[in-house]
């Protein structure tokens, strides 16, 4: 997360709120992005905007695969999956342009 926010003030956002238990605001154009805590015992992420996502995983049971899991951008798993495999312009790129979809198969 801290990659993308050097990357964001590095073209042009600006620190508008920030509180760094809980939240930061970044801002540029009129155009907001929200980083802090989203789902409960998870580190701090991007909370939004967030590009869209897709991601299936397949789950083992009891030694035994269950069916594909799909997950989307609402999720802090799918979120820091992508923040941990994409390039940092990319994520900037696809926050505000939503044909662009991320998709992964675990």
């Amino acid at each position: 997360m801290e990659k993308l926010k050097d990357y964001l003030l590095s073209v042009g956002f600006k620190t508008t709120s920030n509180n760094n238990d809980f939240y930061t605001v970044l801002s540029k154009d009129g155009r907001n992005i929200l980083f802090g805590l989203s789902e409960h015992k998870k580190p701090p992420t991007v909370i939004g905007p967030r590009p869209k996502i897709q991601m299936k995983r397949t789950l083992m049971h009891h030694g035994n695969r269950r069916p594909v899991e799909i997950i989307c951008e609402k999720y802090d798993d799918a979120m820091n999956h992508v923040l941990a495999n994409e390039s940092m312009e990319d994520i900037h790129n696809a926050m505000f342009d939503k044909s662009i979809v991320f998709r992964y198969t675990l």
